[in-house]
């Protein structure tokens, strides 16, 4: 590339959604019924265009402006079977989901159809084992789509040799999973989680060593498997001091092929995060709260450490209708993305530090009787969730 450049982007998505739920007891027995079906329609349509400087004048660039129309209809059904027996608790389940979408970049005759059905299982078993202790097993399969931007296949430049793309051919990922929990007062004592993703969608940086341009583009993974385990909860160690711990051990392996290298990466880590409050006189409460997360996999990526230290301070104001908060975060200036990318010929130190060291002052009025209203959930949201960047 040579010479001044601009580029525009824009994007319309329209979500239309009918979701209906049936819940059934059935006579005579402890058992529940429930079955549902949900339909989307999804279409979005993306446009970009670029300029060149040419003799003091902006002029269109044909060969790098586009446009993309993604549509996608979902269509999906579930039935479950639940009780209660004794100090059991049973659900069983099937969803079913037929997709079909098209692809079409009229700029680059890029067309990509996908029509697939899949089932999806899934087994839920607690038992109550004495007065406070209860112990569950679940088991599932799920599906996670690509989101409509990552589907997209602009081409952005954030400088001369750094693009980002998007990638219309990316398969949703799928993945089977197994946990198993044991509460005691509230208090998840262990957590033993295990989680095998197939088609896991992560970001994947090739380089041009001719054009010493770098492209980043999500892609679809092989595998990625995670084994997890979490023990944490709230503990009251005095009246005026209340905390809540949790720590997490992980072993995470992602293995793939990137342009017919086997690209394969291993790491145990660990998470720990605390929160504290202090009640002091006078309606005071100190807020301490952490975290450190130890070096770990995400997708090809190894992630360095971070942290963050949160201290604040509030007060209850006018018998609780009002409260101060005075709030600093990030004390260390721990909170920030690093990373390392080493295959093939790519060789990359990701350094992201943002001013996470913040100090807030904020006051919180109660102006009715402080009572809420639940929503019920909204039938497209899990489409809307994918339209976020």
């Amino acid at each position: 590339m040579s010479g001044q450049q601009r580029s525009d982007q824009s994007a319309d998505v329209l979500i239309r959604a009918l979701k209906a739920d049936y819940v059934h007891p059935l006579a005579g027995t402890p058992w529940r019924a429930e079955a549902g079906a949900k339909a989307s329609w999804v279409t979005t349509h993306s446009a970009i265009t670029f300029d060149q400087l040419q003799q003091d004048e902006w002029q269109p660039d044909a060969s790098r402006s586009n446009q993309f129309q993604y549509d996608e209809v979902i269509e999906a059904g579930y039935a479950s079977l639940s009780t209660t027996l004794h100090q059991w608790e049973l659900k069983a389940g099937l969803r079913g989901e037929h997709t079909y979408s098209l692809g079409q970049s009229p700029g680059t005759s890029q067309r990509v159809e996908r029509n697939y059905f899949q089932l999806f299982p899934s087994a839920f078993v607690s038992r109550q084992v004495g007065e406070h202790d209860q112990v569950s097993v679940a088991a599932g399969r799920r599906i996670t789509r690509p989101t409509y931007q990552n589907l997209n296949p602009f081409v952005s430049y954030t400088d001369a040799y750094t693009a980002i793309q998007g990638n219309p051919f990316l398969l949703p990922s799928l993945a089977n999973s197994f946990v198993i929990n044991y509460v005691h007062r509230d208090f998840q004592v262990l957590s033993l989680s295990y989680l095998r993703e197939t088609n896991v969608v992560n970001l994947v940086t090739y380089q041009n060593d001719q054009t010493k341009v770098t492209t980043t583009r999500p892609e679809n993974l092989d595998q990625a498997l995670t084994v997890s385990l979490t023990s944490g909860g709230h503990m009251e160690l005095t009246k005026w001091w209340g905390m809540d711990n949790q720590l997490v051990a992980s072993y995470g392996e992602v293995q793939s092929q990137v342009e017919g290298q086997q690209v394969e990466l291993r790491r145990v880590s660990a998470t720990f995060n605390t929160d504290h409050t202090l009640r002091l006189p006078r309606q005071y409460q100190l807020l301490v709260s952490g975290s450190y997360s130890s070096p770990s996999v995400q997708g090809l990526y190894y992630l360095r450490s971070s942290g963050y230290l949160n201290l604040g301070l509030k007060k209850q104001l006018w018998n609780g209708r009002a409260t101060l908060s005075l709030r600093a975060s990030d004390l260390l200036r721990t909170n920030r993305y690093r990373s390392v990318v080493t295959y093939n010929n790519i060789n990359m130190v990701w350094n992201n530090q943002w001013e996470s060291r913040r100090v807030s002052l904020t006051l919180t009025m109660k102006l009715s009787s402080g009572k809420t209203h639940a929503s019920h959930a909204s039938g497209s949201s899990d489409e809307e969730g994918r339209a976020g960047h």
